[in-house]
């Protein structure tokens, strides 16, 4: 399951929305990310083609790392 927060903060003079992105497995963080934008509008399409991205790949993405064969390993 994955899940987003947006916050908005002052840098200086100007406002910047700093965005985080995460997701768990059994009760434990397997993925996280974030960035930082100038505008609310380029922050939410960041998170949500992310949290697409993170679940459309659900079952291949684990804590940033793919499965991989014994085999494969020793071919290439």
């Amino acid at each position: 399951m994955a899940f987003y927060s947006i916050n908005k903060r002052l840098r200086g003079e100007r406002t910047v929305y700093s965005t985080s992105v995460k997701q768990k497995n059994k009760g434990k963080i397997v993925f996280s990310k974030s960035k930082t934008f100038t505008s609310r509008s380029p922050a939410l399409k960041w998170e949500r083609g992310l949290i697409s991205q993170l679940e459309a790949d659900e079952t291949n993405f684990t804590a940033g790392y793919r499965e991989v064969t014994f085999g494969y390993l020793i071919v290439d």
